[in-house]
């Protein structure tokens, strides 16, 4: 909706167009003494307010040598095998919150040493995986419970490679045994970051580096990739920075690697998303030998989607509406936005309204729909879905004409800065139909949306200063407004211009020129 003001050639304006505070009644306080027995007062607005401090002992952490052959990664020779619950993470931290060595209470050993193939659960020590001499527990504990060599040769020794009655060798207990050592025992992820946060960049790289080559961090991996991008401890180099963003985000992933989208922080990026979204960057723009490549960067926004961040989803939804990686799709858009916008991302819910309004392409046009979508992304404070809820309210156009609800609208859009809402609400000031008449309050609005480029609210603001409303009567300033208004496309500006020539003086002329071509220097 166009909202201007109707400029007269004789320069006489006329009309055209909430800490919620609740009062406290009382709080509980709780004093816990030596019993077990907790003593509960309530607390009247007379009584002062005391501290109460609750003392507790923290839970032990347990033995940290103890490990386990992973089952959930598909790549593990012990995925989807002898499955047993205990083995959850959930089961084993509730457990550890009230055992501490919990490892002693499932196993049935009095040591805590769960190595031996005769007991119940998978955990073993990683500094002695195949039993201790000192507990007696080594004899037959090379296997875990449920995953012994199965078939022998004629010498009496296992075949290599028969795990027949179950999936894992000896190697990989070993395996998983020296990870967890390393993991344990290595600081060289933890002294990059302290090299990095002072400001030692090269020492930092070279121990991101060491410490990817020897866990496979993709921490690690990520900070060589943007350390590398930034030229941080070495020279700038965009195709290194991609290897190792690759390494990232091309690194064994599973469904329980996607991110839980969190609508109130709707930017948090994990490490994989992180690196993701960078790849798309560099190929989206080029950079440092890494030439421009829409259908790359396309593929690194739907990684990331893969990854569940739903700003590189409403990214891609954006990629298929305007075509820019070649396919021009509004169906697979809304697909995308609607993805989007159902886990709670604004800009997704906005986006889906406007291809309702339009239709075309492939989507057909339902103005129900926009509003429900407008209405979802308004109520989430998105400023341009606040202006046009609150259009729809002024013009009577799927909502009901409802003009104090516009101006309830238009307001908050206006505070969060959109340019069309302020114009809309400096009109509303102008006119004094909605609310009450002030020149002064509709020149600041028309002001702020014109810094904005405002076409609209350039004119209105020009015509005020021709006329003097709200301040001082400015003609150069009336004209260079004009001017800008006209160059934005506001084709009333061009008569409106001519009468305001015509009442300048050559220094009032010779100062707006100066304004609109000033001199370099």
């Amino acid at each position: 909706m166009r909202h201007i003001i109707r400029f007269g050639l004789a320069s006489v304006l006329a009309l055209t167009s909430g800490l919620l505070a609740l009062a406290p009644t009382g709080y509980a306080q709780v004093a816990q003494g030596a019993s077990s027995s907790a003593a509960v007062n309530t607390v009247t607005d007379s009584q002062e307010a005391q501290t109460v401090t609750i003392f507790g002992k923290k839970p032990e952490k347990g033995d940290p040598t103890i490990t386990q052959i992973p089952t959930h990664d598909a790549d593990s020779c012990g995925f989807m095998n002898n499955y047993d619950p205990n083995s959850e993470e959930i089961v084993q931290d509730y457990l550890k919150s009230f055992y501490g060595d919990y490892t002693s209470t499932i196993g049935g050993g009095a040591t805590g040493d769960t190595s031996g193939a005769d007991q119940s659960g998978v955990r073993f020590k990683d500094n002695s995986p195949f039993g201790n001499v000192s507990e007696g527990n080594a004899a037959d504990h090379n296997t875990l419970p449920g995953m012994q060599i199965g078939a022998t040769g004629p010498d009496g020794q296992p075949v290599d490679g028969d795990t027949s009655s179950g999936g894992c060798l000896p190697s990989d207990k070993a395996f998983a045994a020296g990870r967890s050592y390393i993991a344990r025992t290595d600081h060289s992820l933890k002294d990059a970051f302290a090299a990095f946060d002072a400001r030692d960049y090269p020492k930092a790289l070279d121990l991101f580096r060491k410490s990817y080559e020897k866990m496979g961090y993709d921490s690690a991996a990520l900070m060589e990739g943007k350390m590398y991008l930034a030229g941080m401890g070495t020279k700038p180099d965009a195709q290194q920075a991609v290897m190792w963003l690759k390494k990232v985000v091309e690194a064994r992933f599973g469904p329980g690697d996607v991110l839980a989208f969190n609508p109130d922080d709707p930017t948090y990026m994990n490490t994989r998303i992180d690196a993701a979204m960078t790849l798309a960057k560099i190929y989206m723009v080029g950079l440092g030998g890494v030439p421009r490549d829409a259908a790359e960067a396309k593929r690194w926004y739907m990684k990331a989607d893969d990854f569940g961040y739903m700003p590189a989803t409403h990214t891609v939804g954006q990629i298929y509406e305007y075509g820019y990686a070649g396919e021009k799709n509004l169906p697979k858009a809304v697909s995308y936005l609607k993805k989007a916008g159902t886990a709670g991302y604004t800009p997704s819910m906005y986006e889906l309204g406007e291809l309702y309004r339009r239709g075309g392409d492939g989507l057909t046009q339902d103005d129900k729909l926009a509003a429900q979508w407008l209405m979802e992304a308004a109520k989430r404070g998105h400023p341009d879905a606040l202006y046009a809820i609150g259009n729809m309210y002024d013009l009577g156009e799927t909502l009901p004409h409802d003009p104090q609800k516009a101006v309830v609208y238009y307001k908050e859009a206006a505070l969060k800065g959109q340019a069309d809402a302020q114009d809309a609400i400096g009109l509303m000031f102008y006119t004094g139909e909605v609310v009450g008449q002030n020149y002064d309050t509709a020149r600041k609005w028309f002001y702020q949306a014109a810094l904005q480029r405002q076409p609209d609210a350039m004119f209105n603001l020009g015509a005020m200063y021709a006329n003097g409303q709200g301040g001082d009567k400015d003609l150069v300033k009336a004209y260079v407004w004009l001017t800008l208004a006209k160059a934005e496309g506001a084709d009333q500006a061009a008569p409106a211009l001519t009468a305001v020539a015509a009442h300048m003086s050559a220094d009032e002329r010779t100062r707006a020129d100066a304004f609109l071509q000033p001199k370099a220097g």
